[in-house]
């Protein structure tokens, strides 16, 4: 007859279902995100003018209704993962609806946003003042398809704060436009 040794058996520790708990919920929480970096990636909207909207449309066609517009320089839009034809259906804050691709493009949110200089006055530049203001000081004025103009702040109303050759102030929304590098 052989006989066997008798196993020692050690105590579970009590923390032991709270840890495998914790391990199951990452992995599960993981995977989701691992498979909506794939169909929700951020977009910015490029190619309209500071004076002019991006519409966010019901339907995947120009004909078809706006149900909201996004901002010449909008950033941290939602791409949702379908599209149509040329059209992309996105999230815009509480916004959804249907984009044409040709006006949106993959956004790196750590970047600056640059614009480039679309139209100017009938000197054919666009005019920095100190405040957003046309009343405000003229402190410089930039050349209408000049790109090298970075963003210095949010803009306000009609009027954007950039940064031109050392220059900071404001230019009236409607001479730029997103210029992607």
């Amino acid at each position: 007859m052989v006989r066997s040794r008798p196993v020692r058996v050690r105590p579970v520790p009590r923390s032991f279902p709270i840890v495998a708990l914790l391990l199951a919920g990452l992995s599960v929480l993981s995977s989701l995100l691992a498979g909506a970096g794939d169909a929700l990636a951020d977009l910015r909207v490029v190619r309209v003018s500071g004076g002019d909207t991006l519409n966010l449309r019901a339907l995947p066609s120009a004909k078809s209704s706006v149900v909201g517009h996004l901002s010449f320089d909008a950033r941290g839009i939602v791409d949702l993962g379908k599209s149509a034809g040329s059209w992309r259906y996105v999230r815009y804050g509480n916004l959804r609806g249907w984009v044409h691709g040709y006006y949106v493009q993959g956004d790196d949110p750590g970047e600056r946003t640059h614009y480039s200089v679309v139209n100017g006055d009938a000197t054919g530049f666009a005019v920095i003042r100190s405040w957003p203001s046309s009343l405000s000081r003229r402190i410089g004025a930039i050349p209408v398809t000049e790109t090298g103009v970075g963003a210095a702040g949010p803009c306000l109303g009609r009027w954007c704060k950039v940064d031109y050759a050392g220059v900071k102030g404001w230019v009236q929304r409607r001479h730029l436009a997103v210029w992607i590098p």
